[in-house]
C-alpha cells in the first residue's frame, strides 16, 4: 500500500483531478496523504490508528460495489430504505477522511516552517477538490519527493 501511497503524490494534478473524477481514487489519495505526511513528519501511528484509518478508508469503496451491484441488478428500489444508513456513513467516512489529510497537511506545513493555509481554507479545498485538486497536489508532490 507504501507503493500506492506514493504513486499517488508523485502524480500531476492532471492526473489526480481525472482519476478523482472516477469517484474511488479519491478515497486512496487522501490515504495516501495521510500516510506519507505522516511519515514524513515522524509521527509514529499504532496499529489501531492504522486500521481505523483502513477501514475508513475500504468502507465507502466496498460500499460503492454494493451499491452498484444492487442498481445493476435492479433491487436498489426494494432496499433503498435500508442502504441509506449505509450511504450516511459512507459519506460520514468520506467526511472524516478529508478532515484527517487537512490535519495532517497543516501539521506537516507547520512542522517544516512552510507558509500554510488555516485549517478551513484547506478543508475546503479537500471538499471541493476538483478546485482543490490543483493548489494542492503539486506541493503535496513537492512534500513527498523531498
Amino acid at each position: 500500500m507504501d507503493n500506492i501511497s506514493r504513486w499517488f503524490l508523485r502524480q500531476s494534478a492532471t492526473t489526480i483531478f481525472f482519476l478523482n473524477l472516477l469517484g474511488i481514487p479519491f478515497y486512496l489519495w487522501l490515504y495516501s496523504i495521510i500516510t506519507q505526511l505522516q511519515r514524513t513528519t515522524g509521527n509514529r501511528t499504532n496499529w489501531l490508528s492504522k486500521v481505523l484509518l483502513g477501514t475508513i478508508t475500504l468502507y465507502p469503496i466496498i460500499y460503492f460495489f454494493v451499491y452498484i451491484s444492487y442498481l445493476v441488478t435492479g433491487r436498489i428500489s426494494e432496499t433503498l430504505d435500508s442502504h441509506l444508513v449505509f450511504h450516511l456513513i459512507a459519506i460520514g467516512c468520506g467526511f472524516l477522511l478529508m478532515l484527517i489529510a487537512a490535519k495532517c497537511y497543516l501539521k506537516y506545513e507547520r512542522s517544516h516552517g512552510l507558509k500554510s493555509s488555516n485549517a478551513s481554507m484547506v478543508l475546503f479545498q479537500f471538499v471541493f477538490y476538483p478546485v482543490g485538486i490543483w493548489k494542492l497536489q503539486p506541493k503535496l508532490k513537492q512534500y513527498v519527493l523531498q
